[in-house]
């Protein structure tokens, strides 16, 4: 048993090594994602320094329990476990906080939402302060400290401050899950970004981390939440890879090529399209494409077309209801100052007409 836990420790570092590494290779072609400095780019791009700092401070308080006997006095050790509990709360809000943002992309509902969300965190860097107070006011004897009321109250403090992260990080994990399932249950658009990914080894790395810290009979398993969280930032880039070819980063609207594999992802999503409609504009292409955005129906799919015109597919069969919103859509571009000429098509699909079929149709036109 005293080899095994001899050993732990340097499993430990060698764990948060290899998280940290992974998190450096991600965010260097991550770079590459974020250029255009949207919404979502933002919380990915703080996803991954949380991430970044969560594993660097498992290598941290990894280092310092080898050396715990000479800073045994300094609460330095316990201060860093629990500033890494922080960071670990962070890090799963920042988690939430960048689905939402890459589902939604608006910066005011992530404003309105999570505002309140940054309260534990107070708390938490009160504890950590007061850890060292603590440290400074107890009693140099240790038998005489275990058996003081200052050590209970340590004790108490210090398991609820970490029972505190970990029951709200999970929530905080649990619902960016249940967000993107809600999602695509209820929107049904294709979704470059897969749950199990980060959601897998997040669950995986908590296992563990508990056996850490639930008292009793239970072996202590190596601290891999720090390998977890980098190969679950490493995996959901791989997924979110697909959104550079299928997303048009420009309009945030799809591009023309995800026409070729569109059959396969409506039906694997249960989504019909009865009708397309496409638009072109002589000139003002932002502003067609943010009218277009913001008017669409919910459960629609808009297209960037290599033209540079736009084509937008629905399960709507009503041709009053399409011309209708094509009529907004040139009232709504006059609005906002464009003398823009919009051209526009509607295409029906045929009643006795299978959906690849239609698709072929519309790229052929």
């Amino acid at each position: 048993m005293e080899l095994y836990l001899k050993i732990l420790t340097p499993l430990d570092i060698c764990f948060a090594f290899m998280g940290l590494i992974l998190v450096i290779i991600t965010m260097i072609p991550v770079e590459e994602y974020l250029k255009l400095h949207q919404i979502e780019d933002s919380r990915v791009n703080k996803l991954c320094i949380s991430a970044a700092v969560f594993a660097c401070l498992g290598v941290i308080h990894k280092v310092l329990i080898l050396f715990s006997s000479v800073l045994i006095n300094t609460g330095i050790v316990s201060a860093v476990f629990y500033i890494k509990d922080m960071i670990y709360l962070i890090y799963t809000l920042m988690w939430l906080m960048a689905v939402e943002a890459m589902l939604y992309r608006s910066a005011d509902t992530l404003k309105r939402k999570y505002r309140l969300y940054f309260i534990p965190f107070i708390i938490l860097l009160v504890h950590i302060v007061y850890v060292f107070i603590s440290f400074m006011m107890r009693d140099p004897d240790i038998t005489a400290y275990t058996n003081s009321n200052l050590f209970k109250a340590d004790r108490i403090l210090g398991m609820a401050a970490a029972l505190l992260s970990t029951v709200l990080g999970a929530s905080y994990m649990v619902r960016a899950y249940r967000l993107m399932r809600c999602y695509q249950e209820e929107i049904k658009q294709p979704v470059f970004f897969r749950i199990d990914v980060f959601f897998v080894p997040w669950l995986v790395g908590t296992v563990f981390f508990l056996t850490i810290m639930i008292p009793g009979k239970i072996p202590r398993l190596p601290d891999i939440s720090p390998l977890c969280a980098g190969l679950s930032l490493y995996l959901t880039y791989r997924s979110m890879k697909n959104g550079l070819k299928y997303m048009d980063r420009e309009t945030r609207f799809y591009k023309e090529e995800l026409l070729d594999i569109l059959p396969s992802v409506m039906e694997k999503n249960d989504i019909d399209i009865n009708c397309a409609v496409v638009l072109s504009a002589s000139q003002d292409r932002d502003k067609v494409a943010k009218v277009i955005s913001e008017l669409k129906p919910e459960r629609s799919t808009a297209l960037a077309m290599n033209d540079g015109g736009f084509m937008l597919l629905s399960d709507v069969q009503s041709e009053p209801a399409v011309k209708l919103f094509i009529r907004n859509v040139l009232d709504c571009t006059k609005d906002l100052g464009s003398e823009a000429e919009i051209k526009d098509e509607i295409i029906f699909r045929s009643a006795d007409e299978s959906l690849s079929g239609f698709i072929s149709r519309l790229q052929g036109r």
